[in-house]
């Protein structure tokens, strides 16, 4: 068979499904919302040589009469069976039909509702199978769906698929579904009997008794939004010790929230006096004037005092960072950051803020990490800098966490017979650091 005579025969296979229309509608089954009957202009593929036709078409819909907003509905589309078989004179592979809608409700939208199926031997009929979708109402409304185009497809197995496209001839057609949108869930009653079940140093435990319809629950401490759950209990952590906190819960679901719980107060442990700590550090510090990053790894260990003082020291291992000399030769530095005096701070309303005095030292710079020009014992700072690090909020003495800083490197002395440039190396300001804290044991 020719690919011209193949294209004709499918055409041909086309008109038959849509044999409903020219004039001769066929009734349409009872359906649960309605069906949208419409005149519409098809074209076959443009190689078949066939002209374009007119023809009515009546598409069905179906779907609930009421949908909650957030909820997925489940639409079906049909369009009466034509009676018609494969005429041959050979199998189809496959054939596939879609419907367009536009959807006028909140908000104003389009949806496509399509089928395939597989194989059609010659001389089986054609069959109109139903064309589901699923569509989420957001908001609210009256949803009228009114189809809007129309396409069937063929896949011959030989030359792919055929489409003929279906298009309304005098627009708009008549709706064919409409649901009404409410939400019907009403808001959830205050939680009540809200608790504090235990505490420590640097948490505190609650429960409260659920509320009908709720979905979850928001936990504040004072204004701020301290956990989601959707059970009814809840442990805040990362406060300081000896602090006396105030907490509510609020009841929610997809009609909102309820009013806040009557509230509760806590005060955190005091620790016993000083806490001791321990943490392992590790992360990176990126030099600005070298356009280079050093890892960082060592550990912090200290005490903080029942008012959230922290006092420490820093121990911070040497490490060997890649560089580059006058923004393109490489080198390579071994660097050292050494303490000088205690790291000290304080964490309160769950943020960690230290402070430390670092010294940096070259023990050894060379060129293309090969050949060395600088640096040694006496290769330092010329003072110590001070290094701020602070964490996000909600950080947690016991577990630990990010922190991060900005600091400045004063120029360099000691170095050997480069020293200028290996001080141009390192000093200046815009110093990134950035390390994590994770419990020593």
């Amino acid at each position: 068979m020719s690919r011209i005579h193949l294209r004709r025969w499918a055409v041909r296979t086309v008109a038959a499904v849509l044999a409903v229309g020219a004039g001769a509608v066929a009734a349409a089954a009872p359906t649960v919302a309605g069906t949208s009957t419409a005149r519409y202009h098809c074209v076959p593929p443009a190689a078949s040589g066939k002209p374009a036709f007119d023809t009515d078409i009546p598409i069905s819909l179906d779907g609930p009469a009421t949908a909650q907003p957030g909820q997925p509905i489940t639409l079906t589309a049909t369009i009466p069976d034509s009676g018609q078989s494969n005429p041959g004179p050979i199998a189809l592979a496959g054939m596939k039909q879609a419907v367009d809608f536009s959807i006028t409700g909140s908000p104003v939208t389009a949806t496509t509702i399509g089928s395939k199926i597989g194989s059609i031997p010659i001389g089986a009929p054609l069959p109109n199978p139903a064309m589901t979708a699923t569509y989420t109402p957001s908001a609210p409304g009256t949803y009228t769906f009114t189809p809007t185009a129309y396409t069937l497809s063929v896949d011959t197995g030989i030359i792919g698929w055929l489409d003929t496209p279906c298009t309304l001839l005098t627009p708009p057609a008549p709706p064919a579904l409409t649901i009404e949108v409410a939400n019907n869930v009403p808001i959830p009653a205050v939680p009540a009997n809200l608790q504090t079940t235990g505490k420590t140093h640097n948490s505190v435990s609650l429960s409260w008794t659920a509320s009908a319809g709720a979905t979850s629950y928001k936990v504040f401490n004072g204004d701020i939004l301290a956990d989601t759950v959707t059970g009814t209990t809840a442990t805040i952590t990362g406060l300081a010790p000896s602090t006396t906190y105030t907490f509510t819960v609020i009841a929610s679901n997809s009609a909102g929230d309820s009013p806040p719980s009557a509230p509760v107060t806590a005060t955190t442990s005091g620790g016993g006096g000083n806490i001791p700590f321990a943490f392992r550090v590790a992360g990176s510090t990126t030099i600005k004037a070298a356009n280079g990053t050093v890892p960082l790894t060592g550990s912090i260990t200290g005490t903080a005092t029942t008012s959230g003082d922290i006092t420490a020291d820093l121990t911070l291992s040497p490490a060997s960072g890649s560089f580059k000399v006058f923004g393109f030769v490489p080198v390579t530095a071994r660097v050292t950051f050494t303490q000088e005096g205690p790291t000290t701070g304080s964490i309160r309303d769950g943020v960690l803020i230290t402070s430390t005095n670092l010294r940096v030292k070259v023990l050894s710079v060379k060129l293309f990490g090969l050949i060395p020009i600088g640096g040694g014992p006496s290769c330092q700072a010329i003072s110590a800098t001070t290094v701020e690090l602070t964490s996000k909020a909600g950080f947690d003495p016991v577990t630990g966490g990010p922190l991060s800083g900005v600091y400045s490197l004063p120029g360099l002395t000691g170095c050997g017979a480069l020293t200028p440039v290996i001080s141009a190396l390192f000093a200046g300001p815009g110093n990134t650091i950035n390390v994590t804290l994770t419990p020593a044991s």
